[in-house]
């Protein structure tokens, strides 16, 4: 009688002690949860961006807008023929959404990469066609 008593006792004790880590995983994973959110909302809002230029194609004007977040240090728009050759550099000084202006009259006419480089790190490439 005795030795069941002890078990009883033994199993209560340890029904108690799976309560409380069952209960601890619960809240662990609660916090798990709330810091991904967190996560993926800075991710998301810090992430810069490049969109297509327009109008593409164009003759005598493109603009090219992008999203620089406020976290970027140094960040410029290359613009580069399709055999690799650098025909332009700018700089983009200002954050959030901002955008750049390429004149026809600076490139000859045909096809470029143009690529958003953020501290160093090529954001996009994108394509863009000048015409005469």
């Amino acid at each position: 009688m005795k030795a069941v008593q002890e078990l009883t006792t033994q199993l209560e004790k340890e029904q108690k002690q799976n309560e409380e880590q069952q209960l601890q995983i619960q809240l662990l994973l609660a916090q798990l949860d709330s810091k991904k959110e967190i996560s993926d909302a800075v991710r998301g809002s810090t992430s810069a961006m490049l969109h297509q230029n327009n109008p593409n194609p164009f003759t005598s004007e493109t603009e090219i807008k992008m999203t620089v977040p406020e976290s970027v240090g140094q960040a410029t728009i290359m613009i580069y023929t399709l055999e690799g050759k650098q025909m332009k550099n700018i700089q983009v000084n200002n954050r959030g959404e901002v955008s750049v202006k390429i004149l026809g009259n600076e490139l000859s006419a045909g096809m470029y990469l143009y690529a958003l480089i953020a501290d160093g790190k090529v954001v996009d490439t994108k394509r863009m066609i000048l015409t005469q």
